[in-house]
Formats: structure tokens, C-alpha cells, sequence
């Protein structure tokens, strides 16, 4: 009978693990790009958007739900509707903004817009681009809606 040969397993040295930089989680003001002391205006938001952003400002940032005559705010959080009048809101907003400020314009997004009003993100950011404002970013805001930020051009 032959005799059965055990192999010993050789156990490799294990590489060293490579330094994985861990991404710090942005919270949502972040992302946004409120800094400190930042005056936030939300116009027609909803009470959950509110809240939930109001638990995330930076130190010393405020949120008002209205445009004071005496204050230009640095930011703009403006929901729209498919019946909005962008052309007059980006005028009246971009006499309004501190210089530098910034607009994030919250539309729903394309899943949730009706057949035929699929036109609404570039109605939105002519608009906009006719008002002085340049296009930045875009990103989802909630599952139905969509927010593109737009910045008032330097001069």
C-alpha cells in the first residue's frame, strides 16, 4: 500500500495593505457648498428639505425662508415647478445674490416630469445664463428631484 503524502500548505508572507484614503462622507451642506456664515435663503422648499439641511449648517450659517430687502444672501435654494417663470426669478435673483453668490434651482427630475415637459432642465439654465449666471454642477436632491447650481459670473 502506498503511503499517502500530506503536502504542507506554505502559508505567503501577506502584502502589506495598501494605504486606502477614506473619503471623508460630505454631508449634504457640503455638497451644496455652504461654508461657514453662509446666509442660505430657501424659497418654496418643502418642510423636510428645510430640516434636514437646517442639521447640517455649518457654524455660524443661517437659514431664512425669505429674501430681506436689507440682506444679500450668498445662496439660493429655489424649488421650481413646471409653471415657473425662470426668466424672472434668475433677473430678480441676480440682483439680489452677494456678489460671488450662488443659485441651486431644483426641478423634478427627469423621471418624475410628465410627457412634454422633459424641456424643463434647458428652460432653466437659459434662463439663467441670460440673467448672468453660469451653469455648475448637477446633482440629485431628492428621488424626484434634480438641483443644478448656477453662479452668478464674476466681473
Amino acid at each position: 500500500m502506498a503511503k499517502k503524502t500530506m503536502k504542507k500548505s506554505v502559508k505567503t508572507p501577506a502584502k502589506p495593505a495598501k494605504k486606502q484614503k477614506k473619503a471623508a462622507q460630505k454631508s449634504f451642506a457640503d455638497l451644496l457648498g455652504i461654508k461657514e456664515g453662509h446666509q442660505v435663503v430657501c424659497l418654496h422648499c418643502k418642510d423636510q428639505f428645510i430640516s434636514k439641511l437646517r442639521n447640517q449648517l455649518p457654524t455660524f450659517s443661517r437659514l431664512f425662508n425669505v429674501v430681506a430687502d436689507d440682506k444679500s444672501p450668498d445662496m439660493v435654494i429655489r424649488f421650481f415647478n413646471e409653471h415657473a417663470d425662470f426668466d424672472a426669478s434668475f433677473r430678480w435673483l441676480a440682483k439680489r445674490l452677494a456678489p460671488g453668490g450662488c443659485v441651486w434651482g431644483v426641478i423634478p427630475n427627469k423621471a418624475a416630469l410628465k410627457k412634454g415637459q422633459k424641456h424643463l432642465e434647458e428652460a432653466m439654465a437659459a434662463a439663467a445664463v441670460r440673467s448672468g449666471f453660469v451653469q455648475g454642477k448637477t446633482m440629485p436632491f431628492s428621488p424626484l428631484d434634480q438641483g443644478i447650481k448656477f453662479c452668478l459670473k464674476k466681473e
